[in-house]
């Protein structure tokens, strides 16, 4: 199951996940059942408590499937940009990945004292400086982080993409979305896939954006796209997309390339309806979050939050990426 990056503004639905899945040191950063086979711990669910209880519903593929239980609507705790400048939030990226990459960010004095921190694979949410520190500390014990990155910025927002290794059998596209006030993260969100298997490194766009490739243009196409894709509209799609646009999903093995093989995917793909939260928008590039929702055969209603980021020069999107856990579906299948 892949989600289109549209817009719906239909009723939130009721939503099961699994209750127990693996973790890694605290329980609060996850890398799939499988990969790492470490203790098991339910998950918590989202901030929105509006949404009701799923009817429960037995699950019999995999057969050691956890069980599935009713948790809340995903809703991210960011909802504004930090009030830092351009300037900072790339100095404050930059230091981010470099304590990543080397597993100091436990050192790195990155996060302010209330700082807040979600894991979307799972809907982790933490709160303090000392507890995030805490997670990456112990993930350093087995997780690689990525050894190159992808940087974006604008003023206040951070975008790190990279590519995240745990042992020869898993890796998997990474995201980072970080709130920046002065030189300090108040926020940061992950985005990644669990579902074990290798998956080869992804290729970025190499020119760097013009003076039309401003943040208003990134957003404007940005909306539009994920309209197109909501509404299955190749004709709009054929438009918005470059030629030889670079289309990365975390369920494949690898990308595609080309607007052609990017309507084959949207062909194959089934419809599910999706949200957008308002996109996060910088120079030539945007990042929109969003829940899909799908009701399975099992009877079972699931809503799972993820993030695409876009690329755009001159109007059009030349790379796109879709970060989200690929593993909670098929546990549903």
């Amino acid at each position: 199951m892949k989600p289109h990056p549209g817009t719906s503004t239909a009723a939130a639905r009721r939503r099961a996940y699994p209750s127990s899945i693996a973790v890694l040191g605290l329980g609060l950063l996850v890398v799939g059942l499988t990969a790492l086979g470490l203790v098991a711990l339910s998950a918590c669910g989202g901030t929105n408590t509006s949404a009701s209880s799923s009817p429960s519903a037995a699950t019999t593929t995999p057969s050691a499937s956890p069980s599935v239980v009713p948790a809340a609507e995903p809703l991210s705790q960011w909802d504004a940009p930090g009030s830092a400048s351009l300037a900072q939030t790339r100095a404050v990226a930059r230091r981010y990945a470099t304590a990543l990459r080397t597993e100091k960010i436990p050192k790195a004095g990155l996060y302010t004292a209330a700082s807040t921190w979600d894991y979307w694979p799972t809907e982790q949410h933490v709160n303090g400086a000392s507890e995030i520190e805490g997670i990456y500390k112990d993930a350093a014990v087995t997780l690689d982080w990525p050894k190159q990155d992808h940087i974006l910025a604008a003023p206040g927002m951070g975008v790190l993409e990279g590519q995240l290794t745990a042992n020869p059998q898993f890796s998997t596209p990474s995201l980072a979305l970080l709130a920046v006030d002065g030189d300090k993260v108040t926020h940061e969100e992950i985005f990644l896939d669990e579902q074990d298997g290798a998956k080869r490194p992804m290729t970025f766009y190499g020119a760097a954006p013009g003076p039309k490739d401003t943040a208003k243009v990134a957003a404007k196409v940005a909306a539009a796209v994920g309209e197109a894709f909501a509404g299955g509209d190749q004709a709009a799609l054929q438009e918005l997309l470059a030629p030889g646009i670079l289309f990365y999903d975390t369920e494949l093995t690898h990308g595609v390339r080309g607007v052609d093989a990017v309507l084959a995917w949207q062909s194959n793909t089934p419809t599910v309806e999706v949200e957008n939260q308002k996109p996060l928008t910088g120079q030539g590039w945007a990042a929109v979050r969003w829940t899909i929702k799908q009701v399975f055969p099992t009877g079972v209603e699931l809503a799972m939050p993820g993030a695409t980021v876009m690329e755009v020069r001159n109007g059009k999107v030349v790379r796109m990426t879709l970060y989200y856990n690929s593993s909670v579906m098929s546990l549903q299948r």
